[in-house]
């Protein structure tokens, strides 16, 4: 009787079921990968808002209001505050945040922020705001040309 291999001591049995493996496993993060993508842009579709002044939570479990966040560049630099020119769709729009002691100033850099995207950026002072620089600025009210500013983070684009 010839020398007779177990089941799975050839190398072309072993080959073939982890081909088989191979193959199964793909196939189930393909099946994860769309049923997560599916989900996700259906969440999106219902939560789609304005770019420019959509409604974010100041978040963890503080249970803050919500505010508004408004994206512009400086045009002037006030003794309390700033001038910002703010575009929405074709209308420009100028608005004028008052600064305060408890406003938070940072500067988000979009080149330091890690790869997951969580970064808040470093602290500034407001002596480092300059015409011109682009700014995003959370606010309680956005409903008028004269806010305050809750929160403001000056950002450069890479």
């Amino acid at each position: 009787m010839p020398d007779q291999k177990p089941l799975l001591q050839t190398p072309h049995q072993r080959a073939a079921i982890a081909t088989a493996a191979v193959l199964l496993l793909l196939g189930i993060f393909a099946f994860a990968g769309f049923w997560y993508g599916k989900k996700a842009s259906e969440t999106t579709e219902t939560t789609a808002g304005n770019t420019n002044t959509q409604n974010l939570n100041q978040g963890g479990s503080t249970g803050s209001p919500s505010q508004n966040a408004i994206s512009g560049t400086i045009t002037k630099i006030l003794e309390n505050g700033i001038e910002i020119q703010t575009k929405l769709g074709e209308t420009i729009k100028t608005v004028t945040a008052n600064i305060t002691k408890d406003t938070i100033l940072r500067k988000l850099d979009f080149r330091t922020i890690p790869k997951n995207g969580v970064g808040d950026g470093v602290p500034i002072k407001k002596t480092d705001l300059k015409v011109g620089l682009n700014v995003v600025v959370l606010t309680l009210d956005a409903s008028t040309e004269k806010i305050n500013a809750q929160k403001l983070s000056m950002v450069i684009y890479p």
